[in-house]
């Protein structure tokens, strides 16, 4: 019996940009691809910061009415604990890289 083989997916961030939110710091597209080239795009993943100052991605979701003025949002993307483990670190990676970048360009101005 061959040992089962492990697919590797391989995490792009196409883009990091200012968010039209307020209440974003940042909107994120993803690209997640296969070692024969079959990839899949995640838009509207988003970097938030906590009242706590932690920074933290959320995925796509939408906002389902309870009844009156309470909501609850529904993830549009499932995934494993370890595949949405590397997806934040990879976003607030590039995330910090983007933001130092802007501040680079802000300061020469």
């Amino acid at each position: 019996m061959q040992p089962k083989r492990r697919k590797t997916v391989k995490i792009n961030v196409k883009l990091i940009e200012h968010s039209r939110k307020q209440h974003s710091l940042a909107d994120a597209v993803v690209e997640l691809s296969d070692a024969e080239g079959d990839s899949i795009l995640v838009t509207d993943l988003r970097v938030l910061e906590n009242k706590h100052g932690e920074i933290w991605v959320a995925m796509p979701s939408r906002a389902i009415s309870d009844g009156g003025k309470s909501y609850r949002y529904v993830s549009l993307v499932e995934s494993n604990v370890q595949l949405r483990r590397k997806i934040t670190e990879i976003v607030l990676a590039e995330f910090e890289n983007w933001r130092k970048q802007r501040h680079a360009v802000e300061v020469r101005s």
